[in-house]
């Protein structure tokens, strides 16, 4: 029994000693925090258009995601929107004919009421970027009949993203909105409408470099 001790008491106590360095390592990673992100999401539909023989127009616009976050007076946000969007045109030419139909879903978002530029450059964008566009044109001739007709019916779908930084947005609590509009052209006898799906914003609290963004 004396041997078996001397070899159980060891191992306790190694044991032991384990635990304490385990314990001891542990609260200096829990006592980590990381910077809060701030996410939104929905999966209702919102439909932008239809546009009808109206060329170069736009729908009206539409708040797709809104969101609030508090930031310190050093934090800069980098802004991740991925949607999805189904582009619809429908075109059609009666005898020799002509018809164009575009449709373009643009997408920004806007901190406070303020759209967020892409580029910092001095001339600053509209901070506007395209998510899906399509261009569909059908053009006839040499037709006899007069009253032969064409029609052509597309709809396609795919998921898109694209992010924004905005530095230094202050200190205080902001709005964020991800607003979208349909932009169309329809030349001739056609249609556009574009659709959107499931969204998620995911806004991130950032410490950029001075000189991290040119």
């Amino acid at each position: 029994m004396r041997t078996l001790s001397r070899f159980v008491r060891p191992l306790v106590a190694f044991a032991i000693l384990g635990l304490l360095a385990v314990g001891a390592v542990a609260p200096a990673t829990a006592g980590h925090s990381p910077a809060d992100k701030v996410v939104a999401s929905a999966s209702n539909v919102e439909i932008l258009g239809p546009i009808q023989l109206v060329p170069g127009t736009s729908s009206a616009t539409k708040t797709l995601l809104s969101t609030s976050m508090r930031t310190s007076n050093t934090s800069d946000l980098i802004l991740q929107v991925t949607l999805e969007c189904s582009l619809v045109t429908d075109v059609k030419t009666v005898g020799n004919d002509d018809s164009t139909a575009m449709a373009s879903l643009v997408v920004w978002v806007e901190i406070d009421g303020v759209a967020v530029p892409v580029s910092e450059e001095p001339k600053a964008d509209d901070g506007k970027a395209t998510f899906c566009q399509r261009l569909f044109r059908i053009k006839t001739s040499e037709f006899d009949d007069q009253n032969a007709t064409i029609e052509a019916f597309l709809r396609t779908k795919a998921t898109h993203g694209f992010n924004w930084i905005a530095l230094n947005p202050g200190h205080g609590i902001h709005s964020i909105d991800v607003k979208g509009v349909l932009t169309a052209m329809v030349a001739g006898k056609g249609q556009a409408q574009a659709i959107v799906g499931k969204r998620t914003l995911v806004v991130e609290p950032v410490h950029m470099a001075n000189d991290a963004r040119r």
